[in-house]
């Protein structure tokens, strides 16, 4: 079976990636303290269930 080398449905966690870049995007930091703090913000703001839900693939076993 032929597997490209690049499959970011294969790899849940590139779904969380994703949602960084989103909210990452088109913002204006000061300094990288700065940005690290959002990012920190980021992700300690997700919530288990939040992570299962952007991570949730059809292949993949229901985790809720």
């Amino acid at each position: 079976m032929f597997l490209s080398p690049y499959g970011p449905e294969l790899n849940p966690a590139e779904k969380i990636c994703w949602k960084f870049k989103q909210e990452f995007s088109n913002k204006l930091f000061e300094n990288l303290e700065k940005s690290s703090n959002f990012l920190s913000d980021l992700t300690s703001s997700l919530t288990k269930k939040d992570v299962v839900s952007i991570c949730s693939c059809n292949y993949a076993i229901n985790l809720y």
